[in-house]
């Protein structure tokens, strides 16, 4: 009869061949050919970001009408939430619409505080909401306030004058026009923070005022919940056909689809390359945003020393033979994303994401001419070696960010970048135990240490 002793011993030895072949079923070799991929995701579609301010936050009430104190429950800052939740709601029954606030509702939030969750989220259009005041309460109507500076005056120009005349149709207010307020202090900005901050970093930005909180006939209109959430959905309107949105199946907004889209590329890459440049670049940088002039022929776009991550990049052809520059990046959480070309956003936006590889190639009559080659400074590793036309660069499975990159285009033929570096890190061996409690451990690489000491 097996004493209690051996009885033991022999467990521990069978639960270790047990664990042994867990582990021999749950290793993975990898090679540099189609690296071993831990996360794998579906690929996100491109967003189109709106920043809603709703004007006026915490003990900070906007304007008010003496004859009805606060109006209630509707003084400024109270309109002007619900109004922008009106637009908001209409906005977000489009195809890949995010639509971003620069406060939470009773939030004290400055003006700056506004301006930098704006630029954070990479919005492209900025729309802040006000109600207008004055000493005389003759004075009444809707007015729409947009930038003096370019190209953001002549874009925006258009979005502010459907704003104000649907206002001024739709609920028989008089329409004051657009109106510009240069800065006094600062010759050629503007006055107004909610239009000179968003403009200052690249992103387009009107105010509107929907009415005069000091006159009757105005006051009204505002005393209405249905006028405030048709105000706000006059303003959506006009966004939508700013954009060119499509409406999501099922949704019962206005199809926009049919006007072509008033986006301004100011938050990316700028066609600021010199003529001579073969290809221009440029990259969306952690904290501080996308840069402000394309990077080209080999010149370093991002950051090196400051751990600042890439979230999206932007490469475009800037020769005049005809063909495509292609590119797909592996971004965090989404894993290979599709390929874009010719100075289309590849990335995320607002997300925080950082980038960890790239692929670049050319096509068509460019890439009988010209090879591609790129390199990135990856963090951990520093720069890594040069890839080409279509190879991989960068890291996998390690959570590693980029930080910067190099790109040209070399004549074929032509001496090219040369070094004794690998282009693409990745594991060779991926495995992971089942540990007693915890379960399944994450995939480790490599000679790294799996399971619990």
């Amino acid at each position: 009869m097996m004493n209690r002793g051996r009885f033991t011993k022999t467990c521990r030895k069978c639960f270790a061949v047990i664990l042994a072949v867990i582990m021999v079923f749950s290793v993975m070799f990898v090679t540099n050919i189609g690296c071993y991929d831990v996360k794998a995701a579906e690929n996100p579609r491109e967003q189109i970001i709106i920043a809603l301010d709703p004007g006026h936050s915490g003990a900070d009430s906007g304007a008010v009408n003496a004859a009805y104190g606060a109006i209630g429950n509707y003084s400024e800052q109270m309109c002007n939430w619900r109004i922008m939740t009106a637009c908001k709601d209409y906005l977000e029954q489009y195809e890949n619409v995010t639509v971003v606030v620069t406060r939470k509702d009773y939030e004290s939030a400055s003006l700056s505080q506004r301006v930098a969750r704006i630029k954070n989220a990479d919005a492209l259009l900025s729309v802040s909401f006000h109600c207008n005041a004055s000493t005389s309460s003759d004075i009444n109507g809707c007015e729409v306030y947009y930038s003096i500076q370019e190209p953001f005056k002549s874009n925006t120009k258009e979005l502010a004058t459907d704003i104000c005349n649907g206002l001024s149709s739709g609920l028989g207010l008089r329409n004051g026009g657009l109106q510009q307020r240069p800065s006094i202090n600062y010759p050629g900005r503007d006055y107004l923070t909610m239009i000179d901050g968003p403009v200052s970093k690249g992103i387009p930005g009107i105010l509107i005022e929907h009415a005069y909180i000091s006159n009757p006939h105005d006051v009204s209109i505002l005393t209405n919940d249905e006028n405030l959430k048709k105000m706000g959905e006059i303003d959506a309107k006009a966004i939508a056909k700013y954009f060119g949105l499509t409406p999501k199946a099922g949704s019962n907004v206005v199809d926009m689809s049919g006007y072509p889209s008033k986006r301004l590329y100011t938050t990316g890459t700028l066609p600021d390359a010199p003529e001579n440049a073969l290809v221009a670049y440029g990259v969306h940088r952690q904290t501080y945003g996308w840069e402000k002039s394309e990077k080209y022929d080999g010149q370093t776009s991002g950051t090196v020393g400051q751990s600042k991550r890439l979230e999206s990049i932007m490469i475009r052809n800037n020769t005049e033979l005809e063909g495509d520059v292609s590119y797909q990046v592996y971004c965090q959480t989404y894993g290979w994303m599709d390929w874009v070309s010719n100075g289309k956003k590849a990335g995320t936006s607002g997300e925080g994401k950082r980038l960890e590889a790239i692929r670049i190639q050319l096509s068509g009559q460019l890439a009988e001419v010209y090879d591609v080659y790129y390199r990135v400074h990856a963090q951990s590793y520093g720069w890594l070696g040069w890839a080409k036309n279509g190879e991989t660069a960068g890291t996998s499975s390690y959570s590693k960010r980029l930080e910067a990159i190099e790109i040209k285009f070399v004549e074929k033929g032509q001496e090219a970048p040369k070094d004794d570096k690998k282009s693409y890190v990745c594991p060779t061996i991926a495995y992971r135990t089942h540990v007693q409690t915890f379960g399944w451990q994450n995939y480790v690489f490599d000679g790294m240490t799996s399971g619990t000491t």
